[in-house]
Formats: C-alpha cells, structure tokens, sequence
C-alpha cells in the first residue's frame, strides 16, 4: 500500500509541475487485482477510500474486471426511456420514430458495446434483448406481440445489441489489418495470449482452446480476418463495399432480404 500511495504522490506532483492541478477530494482509488484489506489510501494527508467501480468516457469499470455494472446501468437507462419512447411514438410515424430511437435509445444501449457486450452472462444478454425488441415493437405498434422477432428486424432494419458489437468490433479490426501492416497485428496478439481458468459469468478470455468455448481464441479468429483481407485486398474493394460485405455477414435484416 505504501508503494501504491507513494506512485501516485510521483504522478501528481509530475502533473503540477506541467502546470496541472489535482484535486484530491475528486480523486478515485480503484484497486485491481488480490484482495486487499485497506478502505483508503493517503494522498498528501488526505483519506482517498478506495471504490469498487468507476464511470470514465461514459463506461462503468469494475475492481473484478467484469461488465456487469456497466450493463446493469446500461438497461436500467434503457428501461426508463421505453416510456417516454412509446409516449413519444403516438405524434410520430415510423420512420421518424425510428429515426428518434437511433439516435437516442440505440446510441444509449449500444454505446462502445463492441468492448463489453460478449462479455455479459447470457442471463444479462437476454435482458438487452427484450428491452430491444420492446422497443421495435413500441416503432411498429405490435402491442399485441403479433409480428414474429424476425419480422420486427426486417421491417425496422435496426441491429440487435449482438449484431451490432460483432459488426463494429469486425469493422475496426478490418480497418486495422488495412492501415497497419498484418504481421506486426499477428506478433502483437500472439505476445497478448493469455491464459486463465474461466471463472462463470465473468466472460471470456483469448487462450489457445479449440473447443466451443474458445471461440475467442487467436487461432480461430486470425484466419477468419486473413481470409477476409485476402479476397477484398486482391480485388481492390473499397471501404463502402466492405461495410456492405460486413452488413450481409452480421445483419439478420440483410441475409433475409
């Protein structure tokens, strides 16, 4: 603990002399990692108690390394905007309701899911689900639950929060490989493998499984990607015919058109 207190006194007093000031009172302490008996570290004589979460750029972090919170904050965000939403939805048609819905409902539960989505406990996942398709429903006036979940996705053309975080995490991995030279991709995330005994409902880890649970895995995603770049690289596609290629992958309201 002392070595802790001690890395952050250097820190601050790195940033005064750059000309920043830090307030101590606004100061966050999170600690990651063994258990650790102490409620507060001291800054410059000053208790800074040590929290088990913290909000930064919009994203709830959690000592477990875990999503969790984030997603539970996420839905209980989503849920109070239904009503308001459906309330909304009576001086709108559908195609400006929806218009509304993306740009405040989806950009509310889709907000960088691509980092924490696949991580959730498929209990949690089923929560995002159903506070989606509530609201396609809510778009379409199905109140009586006549349209099929399929049908909701094909008339609303709107990702589910799954879709969506493959999609985007996709999309930017391809951008990556084109911009940046693949070796160098490969190396890093080779020197990155990690393995650890998966703890339930805590998400997945990059090891070397091939086994369904490893689906994460460096093994089997690299050739997925290699694959991909391979064919668009060779033809010369541009950037809106791989958003196109990538939409018809993911987008269950593609592949049925």
């Amino acid at each position: 603990m002392a070595k802790t207190e001690e890395t952050i006194i250097s820190h601050i007093r790195f940033l005064e002399e750059h000309g920043m000031c830090v307030n101590e009172t606004k100061t966050e302490v999170m600690w990651i990692g063994s258990e650790i008996r102490a409620s507060s570290i001291n800054i410059n004589n000053k208790d800074i108690p040590l929290v088990n979460n913290f909000k930064a750029l919009g994203i709830t972090l959690s000592n477990n390394l875990s999503w969790e919170n984030h997603a539970q904050n996420t839905i209980s965000k989503g849920r109070k905007m239904l009503g308001s939403m459906k309330y909304i939805r009576k001086y709108l048609n559908e195609e400006q309701f929806l218009k509304s819905v993306a740009n405040n409902f989806f950009s509310t539960i889709f907000y960088a899911n691509s980092v924490w989505f696949d991580s959730l406990k498929k209990s949690t996942k089923a929560k995002f689900d159903s506070m989606y398709y509530r609201m396609l429903r809510i778009a379409t006036k199905d109140y009586k639950r006549v349209m099929h979940k399929k049908e909701l996705i094909t008339r609303c053309k709107r990702a589910t929060p799954s879709e969506w975080a493959q999609y985007s995490t996709s999309s930017k991995v391809i951008k990556i490989i084109r911009d940046k030279c693949p070796p160098i991709i490969n190396e890093r995330l080779r020197s990155s493998l990690y393995v650890e005994s998966r703890r339930p409902g805590l998400g997945f880890f990059f090891d070397n499984s091939k086994s369904k649970r490893g689906k994460q895995s460096i093994q089997n995603r690299l050739p997925f990607f290699k694959n991909l770049m391979a064919q668009w690289m060779d033809n010369g596609i541009n950037d809106d015919a791989i958003r196109t290629m990538l939409k018809k992958s993911f987008f269950s309201y593609c592949t049925e058109e």
